[in-house]
């Protein structure tokens, strides 16, 4: 079956505030990592904002702690002393959301994966509307194949899949069946199947055009023939046979076969 790889998970970068970019960090191809930055904003006087909000908390906390004496005393009333508790609980607040706002002028990454994509540019101007960056996980790869109704039978959930790409010729990459659709194409009388690809080191990557071959059953100790060692004479498979010196054609009779090898049975 042949089909094209996809990412299990795409994800869109956005930044959660407004502001001018002063650095992007990481460009298409590049590999991230979970809460790794990507792009900073100017924040000079978010900073500013912060520590005037921490100096106004720390300023209440102290002035609270005269209002504790004086209200241990009887020298304010629970009232006014209620009051200055909550003027400090809201300074907290601020202070809290000023370093939040702070913080979100470092725009991260939400998971690890690699940049598909990058939309932003040095000095631009972003809300967060703006979509920054595409980023795709690489380490959970798919491929979706349809097969034949009639073969569904011999379809099911686990199975191995060797997997193939003109992008690499010559290596075998597997896979395994993680998802068969309940239902049948009435178009095209197939079922969509759905192959989870190994890793492979990230030598996979989205877009690659696969060929793949699902193993529904395996024969053990079984003999083989390279295809290319076979010729075929009335549609029928033979191959050549030494015997004192005299080659003789022989037909075989083949079971499995896959790109490479025939199975002899007889």
């Amino acid at each position: 079956h042949t089909s094209t790889i996809e990412a299990e998970e795409a994800i869109d970068v956005y930044a959660q505030m407004s502001g001018l970019v002063s650095e992007v960090l990481v460009e298409e191809g590049d590999h991230v990592t979970e809460g790794q930055i990507l792009v900073r904003m100017v924040e000079d006087e978010l900073r500013l904002g912060a520590e005037e909000a921490r100096v106004n908390y720390q300023k209440l906390v102290n002035s609270f702690k005269r209002s504790q004496g004086l209200f241990d005393s009887n020298l304010l009333s629970r009232e006014d002393y209620e009051q200055r508790k909550f003027s400090v609980e809201e300074a907290r607040i601020r202070w809290e959301r000023s370093k939040l706002s702070l913080d979100h002028a470092a725009v991260r990454s939400p998971a690890e994966g690699v940049i598909a994509e990058r939309m932003v540019k040095l000095g631009d101007r972003i809300a967060p509307s703006s979509k920054l960056y595409s980023l795709v996980d690489l380490k959970n790869l798919i491929a979706q194949v349809h097969v034949p109704g009639r073969d569904m039978r011999y379809i099911s959930k686990g199975q191995t899949a060797e997997v193939r790409t003109g992008f690499l010729p010559g290596e075998t990459f597997t896979g395994h069946v993680e998802r068969i659709s309940p239902g049948v194409d009435p178009g095209s009388g197939t079922v969509k199947v759905t192959l989870e690809l190994d890793a492979a080191g990230y030598r996979l990557r989205p877009g690659m055009f696969i060929t793949a071959h699902i193993v529904t059953a395996t024969h053990e100790m079984a003999v083989l023939v390279p295809k290319k060692a076979s010729v075929y004479d009335d549609g029928f498979p033979h191959v050549f046979v030494v015997s004192d010196s005299t080659a003789t054609l022989v037909r075989l009779e083949i079971g499995f076969e896959n790109s490479e090898l025939l199975e002899v049975l007889e």
